[in-house]
């Protein structure tokens, strides 16, 4: 129940925003990951079922922590069946990807000094984990890319959703070496967000949507046809922001 909200929450956010949910039925965009892992950090549920360890690496995949990730499965390196080179491969050529679109982009870091030491580092590493010669030219023949989005492989990509793509990867690589314990087991158990935090977001939404159709209505001078919708009984702590936006000066006015 709760992941069903958190996918109607995203929903919404993506059509207040503007977003067509039509296209959610293709390549998830980038708006749509960052609003899904908004929603993660606001409600304090993860969308999905993973061991602590795997939710520290993945939270450092999501941040964009290339080293930090490596650094943080070098231990599991030893392990007889874990591939750490494919790993290293994966999380390097993601890396590639966003430091080739930091240069090639229009922006304050295009064609930065550090940009361009950072993508020759990564390409010094790239041939040598590289799975093939081919592999490696291909990476190499983006750098002659006017723009990363002129590549048909690349028209639509963004680092939000390259981020997690790359995480969905490396994790069947390192999922059976970061089993969960009781604690997470127990934390995994819990299918409700605490604090009411999910329901003060639903509520949030629902009196910024008022407010908006509110001020509106005053602004065409049609406040007869505005609707009031009609609340189910409210917990304490969102009964809390009906009481804040009540008491907020241009609300207040506006009702007097």
């Amino acid at each position: 129940m709760q992941i069903l909200l958190l996918k109607f929450l995203t929903l919404r956010m993506l059509l207040w925003s503007g977003k067509s949910s039509s296209k959610l039925s293709k390549k998830p965009s980038g708006r749509y990951e960052f609003v899904k892992l908004s929603l993660e950090r606001e409600t304090g549920v993860i969308n999905g079922r993973y061991s602590d360890d795997l939710l520290f690496l993945r939270q450092l995949i999501l941040d964009g922590q290339w080293d930090n990730a490596l650094d943080f499965v070098e231990p599991l390196k030893s392990v007889e069946d874990f591939d750490f080179r494919q790993f290293r491969y994966l999380v390097t050529k993601y890396k590639f990807f966003e430091l080739l679109c930091v240069k090639l982009e229009p922006g304050p870091l295009h064609d930065n000094d550090f940009a361009v030491e950072e993508l020759v580092e990564c390409l010094k590493d790239l041939e040598q984990i590289c799975p093939s010669p081919e592999d490696y030219r291909q990476l190499c023949a983006l750098l002659t890319l006017p723009k990363l989005s002129e590549h048909a492989d690349f028209k639509n990509w963004n680092p939000s959703s390259a981020r997690v793509e790359c995480f969905h990867k490396i994790q069947a690589l390192v999922v059976h070496l970061l089993p969960t314990t009781g604690k997470d087991k127990d934390r995994q158990g819990e299918h409700h967000a605490t604090h009411d935090r999910l329901i003060s977001l639903i509520a949030k939404g629902v009196f910024y949507e008022g407010c908006v159709d509110y001020c509106q209505a005053q602004a065409v001078g049609d406040i007869k046809g505005f609707r009031r919708v009609r609340s189910p009984p409210l917990t304490p702590a969102v009964r809390s922001f009906n009481l804040y936006f009540a008491t907020y000066p241009g609300i207040k006015k506006s009702g007097q």
